[in-house]
């Protein structure tokens, strides 16, 4: 066994801040009326689910009461590479390419909080659908009605 260029990093014994991440459907890719399929494997993370319809309020409606309470935090994609072979500095925004049908939208909060964060943002019923069931005999899938 020959091992070049490897660091090791110490593991936090009691990591602090929190995550919010959610999934990120992008449609840019898709054709009016053509399905958008989400991966099954996506199905693992709850027993429900909503979509947000008004995504540029959701994220802003956190965003205010992130600031409202003094907290630093950064956001985006998450970027999928392949940990084999990637050969540079990994963020909260980096996770290995097996992990791509995630397709993550991570708000990372740098809190001083071991225990979750609760947000107040008011009603969003305003920018969501109804909330769905996920059902293991049924696929999710959407489908592109307009572009806006």
């Amino acid at each position: 066994l020959t091992v070049s260029n490897a660091t090791i990093k110490p593991r936090l014994s009691s990591p602090v801040g929190n995550i919010f991440s959610v999934y990120a459907l992008d449609a840019k890719p898709y054709a009016i009326n053509e399905e958008i399929p989400v991966d099954a494997r996506c199905k693992k993370f709850g027993s429900h689910y909503i979509v947000i319809h008004d995504v540029g309020e959701f994220v802003n409606r956190i965003y205010n009461k992130l600031r409202e309470l003094n907290h630093n935090f950064e956001s985006r994609l998450v970027s999928y590479r392949d940990f084999k072979t990637f050969n540079g500095s990994k963020s909260w925004f980096d996770k290995d390419l097996s992990y791509d049908y995630q397709k993550e939208f991570r708000i990372v909060i740098d809190t001083e909080l071991e225990d979750p964060l609760v947000l107040d943002i008011g009603s969003i019923e305003d920018i969501t659908t109804e909330i769905f069931e996920v059902k293991e005999e049924y696929d999710i899938k959407f489908m592109m009605s307009s572009i806006d």
